[in-house]
C-alpha cells in the first residue's frame, strides 16, 4: 500500500490520455509522454520509475524483519523486447528482468527491491557490482545478519556492514584474493572434514561435503569452530548459512504460485505485475503476523486470503458505483455483490448469491452472433481424423454412416481432404453419396469447399485451386469432377 505522501507523487506524473477507442474512454498511463524522450536518454526505467520508486519506498515502511535478512537475485519471466532483458539459463524462466532483492529469511517479506537495467549509459561495467547492491538493499537495516552467496559475498563487504552495526553469512568464491592458502588445499582432507580461519573481524570455514568438493563460506557472526554431531558432522555456520539463504527463493516461490501475470510484449506492464505480485505476498505477510490464530491447518489459507483482498479492494469501487447510471442487469448484479447474506466473510464482503439461476448472457454482446451448436464442428473434427490415419475403404464406410444426412458442401470437404487415397469413391454405397461421382463441382461449390476446408481443417486455397488434376485414381478418372486441388 502507498502512503499519503506517495500518492501524491504518482497523481503529479499520472496522465489520462483519449484512446483510440470511438466511444469516449481513458487510459491510465505512468509517465509523461511529452518528456518520455529526454527522460528515456538518462534513465532506462523512465516510463516506471516514479511508481516503482514511491511503492520500494513504502516497502520497509510496513514490517520489521526478524534477524535474519537475505539478499539475492530474482528473475521475472518476460521474453519481449526490453535492452535490459536478462538470460539466466539456470534459472527455470531462462529470460526476463533481474531483480535485486531483500527480504525476511523467515517470513520472505520483500523488505527491498531493486531492477536491474544492464550495464550504465557510458558503457564501462560496474566494478563491485555486488558488495554495491548489498548496500543498497540494506540501508536502513542495523542489528541484522545478512545471508548472500558467493556473487555478493567479499571480505571487503563484511567488513564496511560491520560499520553498520551488520554481520555477514555467504559462500565465497574460490579465487578471492584474500583466502589463505590452506583452505583451498584438497589433498590428504578426509570427507565431512573443516578447517577454520580465524581473524579479527571474520570467521573462513573449508568443508569437503564431497569427494573434490570445497565450500567456503565466511561469516562476520560466528567467531568459533563449533561443529554438529548429526550426519554430516556440519559446522555451526554452514547450518546457519543453508537456514536462512533461501529467503528470496521462497518469495518467488510462493508469488509465482499465484500471479496476475499475463501475456505482454511490455516490459513496464512486467514491472506492474510484478508490483502486484510482491504486494499481494506481502499483505499475506502482514495479515498473518497480525492474525495468527487465522484459517490455522489450511493448507490453502493464500488463496482465500487472495480472495477476500480482492473483494476488499473491489468495495469501494463498487460503492462508487452505486451512483453511476447504468442499464437494469448490470444494477441487478452490483446490487446483489453488495449484498449482505447470513454468513460474512472475514474481510466483510460477502459472496456473490447465485441462487441457482442461469447465467445471462452479456448485455454489451450482439444477439445475432450467439453461437451455440458445435455438433458440426464436432463431426468435422472426427471426420477429420479419420480422413488422416484410416485406409479408403473405412474411410467410405465412415463418409456413408456420418455423412448420408450432410450437406454436398460437406460432402466436398471430404472427397477434397481424401483425394490422395486412389479408389476411395468406389465404395461409397449410399445413393446420396454416389450421386456425387458423376456430378461435376460449380464454381460455387467450389468457394464453398474453398470455405468450408480453411474453417474447418485450417488449409488456405491459393486463388488457382480451382484447376482439376488427375492423380493416382482421383479427379475425373472417378468421376468427380472439377475438384478443388491445393496444399
Amino acid at each position: 500500500s502507498s502512503s499519503s505522501g506517495g500518492s501524491s507523487d504518482i497523481e503529479e506524473e499520472i496522465t489520462s490520455v483519449p484512446s483510440a477507442s470511438t466511444e469516449e474512454a481513458w487510459v491510465i498511463r505512468f509517465d509523461d509522454h511529452s518528456s518520455r524522450a529526454s527522460r528515456r536518454s538518462k534513465d532506462k526505467l523512465a516510463a516506471v520509475r516514479v511508481i516503482w520508486d514511491t511503492w520500494v519506498k513504502n516497502l520497509p515502511k510496513m514490517y520489521n524483519p526478524s534477524e535474519n535478512v537475505t539478499v539475492d537475485e530474482r528473475l521475472y519471466p518476460f521474453k519481449g523486447r526490453c535492452q535490459f532483458r536478462q538470460y539466466m539459463p539456470k534459472k527455470p524462466a531462462k529470460y526476463g528482468i533481474k531483480f535485486w532483492v531483500a527480504c525476511c529469511s523467515k517470513s520472505s517479506y520483500a523488505w527491498n527491491m531493486q531492477i536491474y537495467t544492464g550495464k550504465p549509459s557510458s558503457g564501462t561495467r560496474e566494478k563491485n557490482q555486488g558488495m554495491r547492491v548489498v548496500l543498497d538493499m540494506v540501508k536502513g537495516l542495523k542489528g541484522h545478519n545478512v545471508t548472500c552467496d558467493n556473487f555478493f559475498t567479499s571480505y571487503a563487504l563484511g567488513l564496511e556492514l560491520k560499520k553498520k552495526n551488520l554481520t555477514l553469512v555467504g559462500t565465497v568464491k574460490k579465487n578471492k584474493p584474500e583466502l589463505p592458502r590452506e583452505l583451498l588445499e584438497l589433498q590428504g582432507r578426509k570427507l565431512y572434514s573443516s578447517t577454520f580461519a580465524f581473524s579479527e573481524n571474520c570467521t573462513i570455514i573449508s568443508y569437503l561435503p564431497k569427494k573434490n568438493k570445497n565450500v567456503l563460506v565466511l561469516s562476520t557472526m560466528h567467531n568459533d569452530n563449533q561443529v554438529c554431531d548429526g550426519k554430516g558432522s556440519k559446522p555451526e555456520i554452514i547450518l546457519h548459512y543453508n537456514n536462512t539463504k533461501g529467503g528470496v527463493d521462497n518469495l518467488d516461490k510462493m508469488t509465482s504460485t499465484y500471479s496476475c501475470q499475463r501475456m505482454t510484449a511490455r516490459w513496464p506492464l512486467v514491472i506492474f505485475y510484478n508490483i502486484i505480485d510482491v504486494s499481494a505476498y506481502n499483505a499475506y505477510v502482514l495479515w498473518t503476523e497480525k492474525h495468527p490464530a487465522w484459517n490455522v491447518g489450511r493448507l490453502h489459507k493464500r488463496r482465500l486470503f487472495l480472495e477476500e483482498l480482492g473483494k476488499a479492494l473491489v468495495q469501494p469501487e463498487m460503492m462508487r458505483r452505486k451512483t453511476l447510471p447504468r442499464t437494469a442487469a448490470a444494477k441487478s448484479a452490483v446490487k446483489r455483490l453488495r449484498k449482505d447474506t447470513e454468513h460474512p466473510s472475514t474481510s466483510g464482503i460477502t459472496d456473490t448469491d447465485t441462487g441457482g439461476k442461469k447465467r445471462a448472457r452479456c448485455q454489451l454482446c450482439v444477439q445475432s452472433d450467439n453461437k451455440t451448436s458445435v455438433s458440426k464442428l464436432v463431426e468435422f473434427t472426427v471426420v477429420r481424423l479419420i480422413i488422416d490415419f484410416s485406409p479408403g475403404w473405412w474411410l467410405a464406410q465412415t463418409a456413408n454412416e456420418r455423412l448420408a444426412h450432410s450437406s454436398p458442401f460437406d460432402l466436398a470437404m471430404v472427397i477434397w481432404r481424401a483425394r490422395p487415397s486412389g479408389g476411395f469413391f468406389r465404395y461409397f454405397t449410399d445413393p446420396k453419396l454416389a450421386q456425387w461421382r458423376k456430378q461435376p463441382f460449380s464454381g460455387v461449390q467450389r468457394s464453398s469447399l474453398a470455405a468450408a476446408c480453411q474453417w474447418c481443417a485450417g488449409i488456405v486455397l491459393p486463388p488457382s485451386a480451382t484447376v482439376g488434376h488427375n492423380r493416382r485414381g482421383w479427379g475425373q478418372a472417378d468421376g468427380v469432377g472439377d475438384v478443388p486441388y491445393g496444399t
